[in-house]
């Protein structure tokens, strides 16, 4: 379908490391950085 797949991950060192990480909400803002992308690229 020509389309691009775009992922987006993180590596942790430990499990307390990711649970901060998760705590502050990075999910949600990886998530926001993801939907800024769509938009820029659906502009162009």
């Amino acid at each position: 379908d020509g389309a691009t797949k775009v992922t987006l991950g993180m590596v942790f060192s430990t499990a307390a490391e990711f649970l901060e990480a998760k705590g502050f909400g990075a999910v949600e803002l990886g998530l926001q950085t993801l939907g800024k992308l769509e938009r820029f690229v659906a502009s162009r």
